[in-house]
């Protein structure tokens, strides 16, 4: 018998969309994994993946005036775990980013790729109550 192939629900974003999907995360446990995107060349001396996880932490102290005075398609938005980790996504250096949602597991993964790198915010909780919802 074949095995049964995972079934994934893909939402494409823009940088709006990523900022919608990343304040719905908030307060949640994540863990926030980062590489080489899949079609980035290798770099020089070889990448090293960070990987981090903690409570997403609500935007930094003055953000709404970053944003503010940057121009049209150069936002910056940053945000903490509580573990200490900072995270920081570039609209101008977003190319690319979907939100993955695996109903099988209930993983929900919202996936970014910057330029040539790929970072990955999985919402553990997400696949925590869905673990225990199964019980």
């Amino acid at each position: 018998m074949a095995a049964k192939t995972p079934r994934v629900h893909e939402e494409p974003l823009d940088f709006e969309g990523v900022l919608v999907k990343l304040a719905g995360m908030m307060g949640r446990y994540v863990m926030v994994a980062t590489g080489p995107a899949d079609d980035a060349p290798a770099a020089r001396g070889g990448s090293r993946p960070l990987q981090a996880s903690g409570r997403l932490q609500a935007a930094i102290d003055g953000q709404a005036e970053i944003s503010r005075r940057r121009a049209p398609g150069r936002d910056v938005f940053i945000c903490s775990l509580d573990s200490g980790a900072t995270l920081a996504i570039s609209e101008r250096r977003l190319t690319g980013a979907v939100f993955q949602r695996w109903p099988d597991d209930g993983n929900e993964i919202l996936v970014l790729t910057l330029g040539a790198l790929r970072m990955t915010i999985e919402d553990l909780d997400a696949l925590q109550e869905h673990q225990q919802r199964g019980r």
